[in-house]
């Protein structure tokens, strides 16, 4: 993909609009609470940088291991 070109941005920046671009942070931990990740991205993501930001906890994946699910021969 090629990017904007000059003329495209000044016409941009002639309406008044600026580029807007939509990040995806995945694959973390879900035991990361949510104050910490944006204190970990408070450079780049704050208040002067963004209008909006959304945050949603981690899953785990995979099965799910209990003392019940193992064997005698496993213990």
């Amino acid at each position: 993909m090629s990017a904007p070109s000059d003329a495209r941005k000044s016409a941009a920046n002639a309406m008044g609009t600026q580029q807007r671009i939509k990040a995806i942070v995945r694959k973390l931990p879900p035991n990361l609470p949510e104050e910490i990740f944006w204190r970990s991205c408070e450079l780049w993501v704050n208040d002067n940088t963004v209008r909006t930001k959304w945050f949603r906890k981690g899953d785990l994946k995979g099965p799910s291991v209990t003392v019940s699910s193992l064997s005698l021969s496993q213990l």
